[in-house]
């Protein structure tokens, strides 16, 4: 017995619009194909003549942070000693780590560490005289927005561990960037007697090879040109349609 109900006729109307959508697909699968390969052919071209052209470098320093709470942060949880320390518990103290990284402060202070004003206003600066053009002061609150950008941190393997990552032209800029990072890190915990404690698993060395944006820009390329690939079938499709209907039209 057939059951007539709208929740099947739902389910039918579905399922014939799923077949007209592969039907069209189907279709111009050939142009969309030729669309793809031209995406593809573009992106490769691209990255390697002209994004590319201009290297770039990134450099990880890595630390492990410690999960223990001591004794201290017990006899803090039970009101003692709550005026001498600030105490966290397990994922805290990543989480607490990662947005002292990020911060602002921090950055000021790798900024005034490396002298980086000299290196994000290098155009300013008079390499001969040391000493900034005419009357030109460095921003360096833009300094550190320039080095915010540069920087990624991330947490890992239930956020015990803690990736400092650099991105710079230079190599030597990149990883000397991540390792002051923290050093900087452990000078702010210890200035603002935070309980929290970690160690250094791996320093940041200055990378052999720039990195290649080859493989995203491909991925990139894909996406993009099978989603216009395919709304341009429908077009097509749609526009052949209504030729056909007024073929008939007149015909009749």
């Amino acid at each position: 017995m057939k059951r007539n109900t709208p929740f099947f006729e739902d389910d039918t109307d579905i399922g014939k619009d799923l077949l007209e959508l592969v039907r069209i697909i189907s279709k111009y699968k050939f142009l969309i194909l030729s669309l793809v390969i031209v995406a593809v052919v573009g992106a490769i071209f691209l990255t390697r003549f002209v994004s590319d052209k201009k290297h770039t470098y990134s450099a990880t320093a890595t630390i492990l942070v410690a999960q223990k709470q001591s004794l201290d942060a017990d006899l803090f949880n039970l009101g003692i000693f709550s005026n001498f320390s600030y105490t966290f518990s397990g994922r805290q103290k990543s989480s607490v780590l990662l947005e002292i990284i990020k911060s602002k402060t921090l950055a000021q202070e790798v900024v005034e560490e490396l002298d980086l004003l000299r290196f994000f206003f290098a155009k300013h600066w008079d390499e001969k005289n040391l000493k900034w053009e005419g009357s030109y002061k460095p921003d360096l609150n833009e300094a550190v927005l320039k080095l915010q950008t540069m920087l990624k941190v991330d947490s890992r393997v239930g956020m015990e561990v803690v990736s400092v990552t650099v991105t710079a032209d230079d190599p030597l800029l990149a990883a000397k960037t991540a390792n002051v990072y923290i050093e900087k890190l452990g000078g702010f915990l210890t200035k603002h007697s935070l309980d929290i404690t970690f160690q250094e698993l791996d320093e940041a060395v200055c990378p052999a090879k720039p990195l290649s944006s080859m493989r995203k820009n491909i991925v990139a390329a894909i996406a993009a040109s099978l989603l216009l690939g395919i709304l341009l079938s429908f077009v097509l499709n749609y526009m052949a349609n209504l030729r056909e209907h007024q073929r008939k039209r007149e015909y009749k």
